[in-house]
């Protein structure tokens, strides 16, 4: 059983991520917007990668009123399909939020120009 803090409602959007394909052992700079309708939040967002891959920032950026923008880097140490999410968690006033998920692809580096 997991349990969520109640709280105001937020958002989470995860941003395609700049680089998509990816080269293997890079690392892909992530970002991630949480909204709520007011106040300032409290919280950290943790990006997750479908192959156990992760990163966590707990120091958001001012966008507006009620939006900070959360970014860090997942270094994908293999090639491949990766499904990306991020979860806004941690936090004593805002409400628990899962992210849209997105599609990430990690390439050899011997392949980069499409041949070896």
């Amino acid at each position: 059983v997991v349990l969520h803090r109640t709280g105001t409602v937020t958002t989470s959007n995860l941003l395609a991520p700049t680089e998509n394909p990816s080269e293997q052992g890079a690392a892909v700079p992530l970002q991630v917007i949480v909204s709520a309708a007011q106040g300032d939040l409290d919280g950290l967002v943790t990006i997750r990668a479908s192959h156990g891959q992760q990163c966590t920032d707990t120091t958001g950026q001012f966008v507006s009123t009620g939006a900070e923008l959360f970014s860090c880097n997942i270094v994908f140490g293999q090639t491949g399909q990766f499904q990306i999410f991020a979860e806004f968690l941690g936090s004593t006033q805002f409400a628990y939020s899962r992210s849209n998920t997105r599609a990430h692809q990690v390439i050899d580096t011997v392949f980069r120009n499409g041949f070896e």
